[in-house]
Order: structure tokens, then sequence, then C-alpha cells
């Protein structure tokens, strides 16, 4: 199935998250994002404006720069495997506790859905030939082919989400709440394979709402 051209021509502020890389020999610490999202944001979302959410040391700061800027949508974007970067872990946790209390609706990409999944008091486990390998990927008759960065998976839900799609050795690629408005992908649509129609639906319906 190939990528289809999401679109919401109404208006949202984005609050999205960031990798925090460490410094070395010839770089400093910084946070980054990921360039093909500026592209995907303006396919998706042409009439939004995005705003990337800096890594502070106080988990707080991130909960309130989040309210300053009025954003009404979060995105946890990928990048790094939960648990090697704790500031990022820390920050996240702390935006999805805000999220939780305010109902906003939460996108979470490959790691970011990795964090729903913790934060909901679920699992992961360490699983190999995802990384860099497109595979395919069922929501019940329909099948697509998507991209794959990850090695930890989700082999079950917790009991407040449902799976909506699977791989074909039934580890869950997408998953959403049953009450909250929060989807989670582990493919990343902001690269190419990234924007099978099922996704278009699930936005649709849940990221989308009002």
């Amino acid at each position: 199935m190939a990528d289809v051209n999401l679109s919401f021509e109404r208006t949202f502020r984005i609050g999205i998250t960031q990798r925090n890389q460490p410094s070395d020999s010839k770089t400093f610490e910084r946070d980054a994002l990921d360039a093909g999202w500026r592209q995907w944001f303006g396919k998706c979302w042409p009439q939004s404006s995005f705003i990337a959410i800096p890594n502070f040391d106080d988990p707080a700061h991130a909960v309130r720069y989040f309210s300053a800027w009025r954003l009404d949508r979060l995105i946890l974007s990928g990048g790094e495997t939960h648990g090697e970067r704790p500031l990022r872990d820390a920050v996240e946790r702390a935006l999805l506790d805000h999220a939780r209390s305010e109902r906003v609706p939460v996108l979470g990409v490959c790691r970011g859905m990795q964090m729903l999944q913790i934060h909901s008091g679920g699992e992961l486990v360490r699983h190999a030939g995802h990384a860099a390998t497109p595979h395919r990927v069922r929501c019940g008759s329909n099948t697509a082919t998507v991209n794959s960065w990850h090695t930890l998976a989700i082999t079950s839900v917790p009991s407040d989400w449902v799976a909506l799609a699977f791989a074909d050795d039934e580890t869950v690629e997408a998953m959403r709440h049953r009450v909250l408005p929060w989807l989670g992908v582990m493919w990343h649509p902001e690269r190419e394979s990234g924007n099978p129609e099922m996704l278009s639906e699930w936005m649709s319906a849940i990221i989308g709402q009002s």
C-alpha cells in the first residue's frame, strides 16, 4: 500500500520532543530533531505551527513551556531507545502526565510509542530483526509495508490500550488508548514508507479530534 498524503486543514499548535544527544570530543551536548519532520509537518499540518520542546534539566519546566506556548497537540518523536537518555525520559514522562490530566492528544512515534507503553505500566522486550528493516504490518485485512528502526518491541499492551496493527512476528506496531486521544506507531511517519492509509484514518480519528 503506497504512502498517502495526510492533511489536516484545521490549525493546531504542536509540541514535539527531541533527541538528547551527548557531547563528544567535537560537539557539545545538544537537542536535535530529525529533519524529516519539517517536511512531514508541511504536508500533514500545513495550517499548523510546531515547536520543538527542549530537554530541560527540570522536567516541570517542559510542562510550563508547553503551557506557555498554548500547545494543543504533543508528539513524542523517535530516536534513541527508551532508557538510554534519562533526561529525555524524565521530560517526556512529565509531558505525558500533563497530557493525561488535560486530555491533550498525543502521537508517540517509535521510541515515543515505547514511552506510551511504559507510562501506562506496560513492558518492552529486546527484539532483533526490526532495526533498519522495512517489514509488513497488518490491521485487520489491511496490510502495508512500513519502515522500522527499533530494537525494543511490544508483545502485549496494557489493559487501557487497544492494539491496532501487528508485524508478522505478532509484535504490536500500533496502538490507541481506550479513553484518551493517544496513538502510538512503531514506524516513522516522517520517513519513507511511513504514511500508509491506515495511519491517515487513525490520525483523523484520534489526533485530529478537537
